[in-house]
C-alpha cells in the first residue's frame, strides 16, 4: 500500500492470534543441585546467582562490587534490558554466593 502496489491492504480487520501466556518453570532442588555440581567451581557462585535472583546473564556479567548493598541483602541495577534500573532482592542462597565471591576477592587482596 505504501508503494501504490496494492489498492489496500489484504489483512485489513484480520485479528492476529492470542499467544498463550508463557509458562514459568523454577528448578527443583535436586535439579538445582546437580546443575551446581555440574559447574565448573570458579561458575558456580554465578550459577547459583543467576538460578536464585532470575538475572540474566548480561545483568550477572556487568555487576560491580558497588552495585551490591549487602546491609539490605539486594543488588541495585543501574541499567536493565528496558534501560531502567532494577532492584533484586537477594534471597539466603544468593546471599552465600555472593559471600563466597567476596571470600575469594579478599583472598586474592591478601595474596
Amino acid at each position: 500500500m505504501e508503494w501504490e502496489i496494492i489498492p489496500f491492504n489484504p489483512a485489513y480487520k484480520v485479528r492476529a492470534p492470542k499467544v498463550p501466556p508463557a509458562r514459568v518453570r523454577y528448578l527443583q532442588p535436586t535439579e538445582l543441585r546437580v546443575l551446581i555440581e555440574g559447574s565448573l567451581s570458579w561458575l558456580r557462585p554465578i550459577v547459583a546467582l543467576a538460578a536464585s535472583t532470575g538475572m540474566r546473564r548480561s545483568e550477572i556479567v556487568r555487576l560491580r562490587w558497588v552495585d551490591l548493598d549487602l546491609m539490605h541483602d539486594r543488588i541495585i541495577l543501574p541499567q536493565t534490558k528496558n534501560g531502567e534500573g532494577q532492584i533484586v532482592y537477594l534471597n539466603r542462597f544468593a546471599q552465600s554466593a555472593l559471600e563466597s565471591l567476596a571470600l575469594i576477592k579478599t583472598q586474592s587482596l591478601l595474596i
